[in-house]
């Protein structure tokens, strides 16, 4: 591989004498690795895979797979039972440590990876905030969101400072996946190379800080931070985190490249406390490059109260709902009225917790439900991924291994057993999408853009 000539003397520089290992790496194969969600028993289901994997050390839910193989093409992925991520970009929510019912944000967080791995931590219980500055690659947030069944999640399209400034000490843990000039992922994907070469660490740095300032500012007192980036130079790493602790005097680092199993972070002027971070390195771990701190706010700070957003919806909308619930099943209070919110024709559960969201750009401020259509109702994408089929009566259940449940994928009809009507299509008891029974025929209901071409 054709590396800059600057990366190299810097890489060269920080590593002294495990230059060349570091260097032999690149002529090996990478790592690929998926993480099974628990939201939908993925723990269980995980055990019996259609192909081999291997635990990754540092994260319980993590598993390498091997370079031929292709999950995405198994119905299990499409039913979200579980994420394929970068075995090393997991190291940060392990880092972070949500728990349930805790607020947390996830600040930079397309394509989503920390988001659901978040909110599966946390079992779903509490609030996940995700956001991207980026309207394009918050489509695709959005999209595995849905997928991994997350109910209890508010998708943002803001700048960070926008957010700061309306929920200023609010949240208990904060992420800051920071962009930044891609070091790590030169063997992932060679494109990045000449992208690093047009746009170096300088051009990251001052946006990485203003991510910083805005998450201490959401970040409450005694609440903890975590900043990582997929790139080696202590530009973007250890001297950020150093900047921020000599600007922000309350907090303090945790040491976590032992619990992690990685090595720890370098020094900048002869600061003790940037070794308390975390790296991971292609020729020392089973993953590519990723730099992880995490940060301990003090309590002696202020804090300050949210209005709670309250839902709101139509009676003639709830009943065309209820009407619904009642076909297919569901019990009527799976979906608590004081919490349904409806945008035009588009119905939400709001998060059991969570922050008035007025005058921000919101993407979804709940689990997304459906539509009125009119005077029906329409079943989202959205609300079959965070459903299973011991939560609705009209369910017909595939294993990953049956061939209809592949057609259906496709967009195709598929002969089945079953009463009229609407019907949740799960696989292996976790829900996929929707369909609608007609005389034996389940008419494909599944979002377009998650048919298989």
């Amino acid at each position: 591989m054709n590396l800059p000539d600057a990366f190299v003397t810097n890489m060269k520089k920080i590593l002294g004498d495990e230059y060349d290992t570091f260097m032999s790496s690149y002529e090996e194969q990478r790592y690929y690795g998926l993480r099974l969600n628990r939201l939908k028993d993925g723990k269980r289901i995980g055990a019996s895979l259609p192909f081999e994997t291997k635990s990754v050390p540092w994260c319980p839910d993590g598993c390498y797979f091997e370079e031929e193989v292709r999950p995405a093409k198994e119905a299990l992925y499409s039913a979200g039972i579980y994420y394929i991520q970068e075995p090393s970009a997991m190291t940060a929510v392990e880092a972070l440590a949500p728990e349930a019912g805790e607020w947390v944000i996830d600040l930079c967080a397309a394509p989503g990876g920390k988001t659901t791995q978040i909110a599966s931590a946390m079992g779903d219980m509490g609030l996940v905030v995700t956001n991207d500055i980026n309207t394009t690659r918050s489509k695709n947030l959005y999209k595995n969101v849905q997928m991994s069944g997350l109910k209890n999640v508010m998708v943002m399209n803001e700048d960070p400072k926008n957010l700061a400034a309306k929920w200023a000490g609010l949240f208990d843990r904060v992420l800051v996946d920071a962009p930044c000039s891609g070091e790590g992922m030169f063997r992932k994907e060679p494109k990045l190379v000449k992208s690093w070469e047009e746009n170096g660490p300088e051009a990251f740095i001052n946006v990485q800080r203003e991510i910083l300032a805005s998450a201490h500012d959401l970040l409450k007192p005694g609440g903890t931070l975590v900043y990582s980036t997929c790139t080696y130079n202590l530009e973007e790493n250890e001297s950020n985190i150093k900047w921020f602790l000599d600007r922000y005097v309350s907090y303090d680092v945790a040491a976590i490249a032992e619990d992690l199993k990685i090595s720890e972070g370098f020094l900048v002027d002869a600061d003790e406390r940037l070794k308390k971070c975390g790296r991971v390195w292609p020729h020392l771990h089973q993953g590519e490059g990723h730099f992880i701190a995490k940060m301990i706010k003090s309590t002696s700070d202020d804090f300050t109260e949210s209005k709670k957003k309250k839902g709101k919806i139509e009676e003639g909308a709830y009943k065309i709902l209820c009407e619904f619930l009642t076909e297919v099943g569901i019990e009527s209070d799976y979906l608590p009225k004081e919490r349904l919110n409806q945008v035009k024709d588009t119905i939400y559960l709001l998060p059991t917790q969570g922050p008035d969201d007025k005058g921000l750009n919101v993407w979804a401020n709940g689990w997304m439900i459906g539509f009125i259509k009119k005077n029906r109702f329409e079943p989202a994408q959205a609300f079959a991924g965070g459903l299973k089929k011991e939560d609705i009566k009209n369910h017909i259940d595939y294993c990953n291994s049956d061939e209809d449940v592949y057609r259906y994928l496709r967009g195709e009809t598929v002969s089945v057993e079953a009463g009229k009507g609407w019907h949740l299509v799960c696989v292996e008891g976790q829900g996929l999408g929707w369909g609608k029974v007609v005389n034996g025929r389940l008419k494909n209901k599944l979002h377009p853009g998650w048919l298989w071409r």
